[in-house]
C-alpha cells in the first residue's frame, strides 16, 4: 500500500506501508504514464521528478494505480530572463533574491550552469526547480556573509 506523501509543481513522493524503515519489503518497477520511470526500486519512498506544473500523472507502483496531479503555479519564471547571470564567478546574490522576494506561488527555474551566490532566504510557496546540470554554488568569501542580529 502507498501513500501520497508531497505533491509539488515538479515532483510527487509516495510512501510504501510495509513498516520498514528505509527499504521495502519488495523489489518493484515504478510507472509513470504506462512508460517504465524506474526498474527494480527497492525503497520506501518514492519522488517521481521532472513533471510539469498543473498536469494530472498516472502512476503505478506495484499493483497499485494513483491519478494525481502536481500543484498549480502562478507562473514559471526562467531566472536568466530575470538578470541572473549563469556564472561561477559573478555573484548572484541580489538578483536571485530580488526573484524570490517577489515570488507568489511562481516556480523559478534555473537552466543547466553554476549559479554563483550568498545567502539568500526563501519564503513558503516558492518552488526552485533545477534542471539536470544546473548547480547553485555558495560563496566562499566570509564578506558574501553578513551577521544578522538575532534580535529585530
Amino acid at each position: 500500500m502507498f501513500k501520497p506523501l508531497k505533491v509539488t509543481p515538479v515532483s510527487i513522493s509516495f510512501e510504501a506501508d510495509d513498516q520498514r524503515p528505509y527499504y521495502s519489503d519488495e523489489v518493484y518497477d515504478v510507472y509513470l504514464n504506462g512508460e517504465l520511470y524506474k526498474e527494480k526500486y527497492d525503497r520506501n519512498v518514492i519522488t517521481v521528478f521532472d513533471l510539469k506544473p498543473d498536469s494530472e500523472y498516472l502512476i503505478r507502483l506495484r499493483d497499485e494505480e494513483f491519478k494525481i496531479k502536481t500543484s498549480a503555479v502562478r507562473k514559471i519564471i526562467n531566472v536568466l530572463d530575470e538578470g541572473v547571470i549563469r556564472n561561477e564567478m559573478i555573484l548572484n546574490t541580489k538578483a536571485i533574491q530580488k526573484l524570490l522576494d517577489e515570488c507568489d506561488n511562481d516556480l523559478l527555474v534555473f537552466p543547466k550552469g553554476t549559479y554563483y551566490t550568498g545567502p539568500l532566504q526563501i519564503r513558503s510557496n516558492t518552488c526552485l526547480y533545477f534542471e539536470k546540470g544546473a548547480e547553485l554554488l555558495g560563496s566562499e568569501k566570509r564578506e558574501d556573509y553578513p551577521i544578522i542580529s538575532a534580535y529585530n
